[in-house]
């Protein structure tokens, strides 16, 4: 599922040779919800920023990415994972909410 803000202002860009497993979710924007004497949908929006997937990224099954962040180049994001922060590039990523555990090392491979 990929969700971005009526306004617009949480746009999302996938980059090329994006992997998105099944069940994940790209959610732009979000809610204001300060003021307890109005219904949180009627308080506007809330944070917004874009959400950037460049290239050749791999997005395990079942996760999530929220608004504002940034997964670099060649990052892998594991299954189930929550990214709240931007990922740098050539990443692995895990947890709820994701953190780096390794870098992606490039093999040069001789027969």
């Amino acid at each position: 599922i990929i969700s971005t803000s009526q306004s617009g202002r949480s746009p999302v860009f996938i980059g090329d040779d994006v992997m998105i497993a099944h069940r994940s979710l790209i959610i732009g924007g979000n809610h204001k919800h300060s003021r307890i004497d109005i219904p949180m949908n009627n308080q506007g929006e809330g944070i917004q920023g874009a959400i950037i997937i460049e290239s050749d990224v791999w997005i395990g099954a079942g996760c999530i990415m929220l608004t504002g962040v940034t997964i670099g180049e060649g990052s892998i994001i594991c299954f189930g994972s929550i990214v709240t922060k931007d990922i740098l590039k050539y990443s692995l990523a895990v947890g709820k909410p994701s953190k780096v555990i390794n870098k992606r090392k490039n093999k040069i491979i001789s027969s």
